[in-house]
């Protein structure tokens, strides 16, 4: 009997390099996020509302402990309290989707992705536009039970937003598409993580997927992710073996 995973499908299996790969980050963990705060408000200034609210609220990020990025504005920010923040979100309000998409833009791009300030801007010329997108893709990830679902591939193909690829609304996808206990979750795909599938795992998407279009490679990587983790004979989640693939970003193993 075949899972949502996958299971009997051999294109699946483990690679041969991901168990050493997982080893040498046994102990190892994500650390926060620093931001510049200022960056963030001088260059959504303008925006309707209060999109930059989360960044400064005392509940979500920190001060850094160095002295020299406090003077810069510097804060900090967990991948928890990004999920947490977005978990909680009130889906109806506006405003705090927008300010929820902020702080996932934010936590993406550190404080050397100046890109980012530019592309978030661009998406948020239209507010209330920019609110919808973001709502109706986190709702229907909520909703979807299973990887295999077609909605998934299908809620990848919609999305839109001026300046926002997939390596940043698969970071959306993966915070307010999250649902605490389900046994699947959307996952980040972006070049670090391609870039250790390729150069490092010697794993090509276009491997797992008949169907050689973005939306049916990103589903064909959650399966996989979640199969590997599954597999791997260290306790594992996929959103563990994502970071991992994110910060060894195609390095040998």
């Amino acid at each position: 009997m075949t899972s949502s995973w996958g299971e009997t499908d051999n294109r699946f299996a483990v690679p041969a390099k991901l168990p050493a790969l997982v080893e040498a980050y046994t102990g190892k963990a994500p650390p926060p996020v620093r931001f510049r705060l200022p960056s963030w408000e001088a260059a959504l200034d303008g925006i309707s509302g209060q999109p930059t609210q989360m960044l400064s609220d005392a509940t979500i990020t920190t001060e850094p402990k160095d002295q020299r990025f406090r003077k810069l504005g510097d804060r900090a920010v967990t991948r928890d309290a990004v999920v947490d923040a977005c978990t909680s979100l009130d889906m109806a309000d506006d405003e705090a989707v927008v300010a929820a998409f902020v702080l996932v833009m934010a936590w993406g791009s550190g404080t050397s992705n100046n890109r980012s300030l530019r592309n978030t801007k661009n998406a948020l010329q239209d507010v209330g536009a920019a609110a919808s997108a973001l709502r109706q893709s986190a709702t229907a990830l909520r909703a979807a039970q299973h990887i295999v679902d077609p909605s998934i591939a299908a809620i990848h193909r919609q999305f839109s937003l001026p300046g926002i690829g997939e390596a940043f609304f698969t970071k959306w996808f993966a915070f307010a598409g999250f649902v605490p206990g389900r046994d699947w979750q959307p996952a980040i795909l972006d070049s670090r993580v391609r870039a250790t599938l390729h150069k490092s795992l010697d794993v090509w998407l276009n491997q797992l997927t008949d169907t050689h279009r973005d939306p049916e490679r990103y589903v064909a990587y959650l399966t996989a992710m979640h199969r590997w983790s599954a597999a791997l004979a260290q306790p594992m989640t996929s959103t563990q073996l994502e970071w991992i693939m994110f910060d060894h970003n195609g390095k040998s193993i």
